[in-house]
């Protein structure tokens, strides 16, 4: 929780919106999928959730840096004023997911589920997945444990078991707990410390929140 998963997902999506339509150019043959634009889809259980990430993505792809990098002749682009959306037709979307939620009818590249421990089973199978079949894209989720057997529980263990077959660079399924993210955030080892004397490290509230362990009710007899 709070570990960065959100900006390191907002960076990695406007380098992708920016280099993969110039990239295109270069390798029609591998990359031709994205000559018209790289698109990508936030998708989260409410809105508030999805616009989040992308907030960070807007702020991201206007930053000074930004700026600069468009200008390079091999990019050679740059932001619309409305929305975020890119001159070489790259574009971000963000949307609610709830089960009532109209998602049909859109194409991406890139399917982000936000807080996907949230999100039900048949709104991911018959609504989100199949936004990426055309383009054969990739879809991404990321959200923290809870206390069912969601269908986020479901595709980590999928990912975790066909990581034994995969080199580390192909992995499928990234976890951070407490204890990685306190090696680089000083801040975030305070915060955690002061958590631990309030709750304890035994406790189900701090499994969960912080060492990412599934917490499944118990049955007794």
């Amino acid at each position: 929780r709070q570990g960065g998963k959100s900006q390191t997902l907002a960076c990695t999506i406007t380098t992708l919106c920016v280099v993969m339509p110039s990239l295109a150019k270069l390798y029609p043959d591998q990359l031709g999928v994205y000559e018209k634009g790289f698109w990508v889809g936030i998708y989260a259980p409410v809105m508030e959730q999805a616009e989040t990430i992308y907030a960070k993505v807007l702020s991201t792809a206007k930053s000074t840096h930004a700026q600069e990098v468009y200008k390079d002749p091999g990019i050679n682009t740059k932001m619309e004023l409305h929305g975020c959306r890119w001159s070489n037709g790259s574009h971000v979307h963000r949307q609610s997911a709830s089960p009532k939620a109209q998602t049909e009818s859109k194409t991406w590249h890139l399917l982000l589920l936000e807080e996907a421990q949230g999100l039900a089973e048949e709104v991911i199978d018959q609504k989100l997945l199949p936004m990426v079949a055309w383009t054969a894209g990739t879809t991404v989720m990321i959200g923290t444990v809870e206390q069912e057997r969601v269908p986020f529980y479901l595709q980590i263990e999928q990912n975790r078991d066909a990581d034994t077959l995969r080199p580390a660079h192909l992995k499928c399924h990234i976890e951070f707990d407490y204890i990685e993210v306190m090696k680089y955030n000083s801040r975030y080892a305070k915060h955690v410390d002061s958590v631990v004397k309030k709750y304890g490290k035994d406790s189900v509230y701090f499994k969960m929140s912080y060492g990412l362990e599934w917490q499944f009710g118990e049955t007794h007899p």
